[in-house]
């Protein structure tokens, strides 16, 4: 958790630096992963800024060791999941640690509307959803 809170606090100093009368609107996002399909409890969380494009931050836990997942953003919910923000391309992919730890950040060239609806998901080799997080508006 200690390690999110950083990496919010990071994200949300960007917001503030991309804030300007002149450039343009600034939206933080955030939310915490439940585990979808998956033998293991896959937990973490995901922090994203929208400005002209999107700084995404991701971190999982006890994720299975030795795999290779990957991620992505996406409008809808994961009730209802929309199209992939960016393509599939940009998201850098999760490899666990013994321990189940991952992390990736990614930079997309899309943008995030103040009023939408947004999450994002981690995926395993056959695109099967093993985690997924609603994300908030902050």
């Amino acid at each position: 958790m200690r390690c999110f809170l950083k990496r919010v606090a990071f994200l949300c100093g960007l917001l503030v630096a991309c804030t300007t009368t002149t450039g343009p609107a600034s939206t933080a996002w955030q939310g915490e992963f439940n585990t979808v399909h998956s033998p293991d409890s896959i937990g973490g969380d995901v922090a994203v800024v929208s400005t002209d494009r999107m700084h995404a931050s991701i971190q999982i836990n006890n994720a299975p060791a030795g795999t290779i997942l990957t991620w992505e953003l996406r409008s809808g919910s994961c009730v209802q999941p929309g199209d992939i923000l960016g393509g599939r391309g940009v998201y850098p992919s999760l490899a666990p640690d013994a321990t189940g730890s991952a992390g990736a950040e990614a930079l997309v060239d899309a943008t995030m509307s103040p009023d939408g609806r947004y999450e994002a998901a981690v995926l395993d080799a056959s695109r099967s959803v093993l985690a997924c997080a609603d994300l908030e508006r902050q």
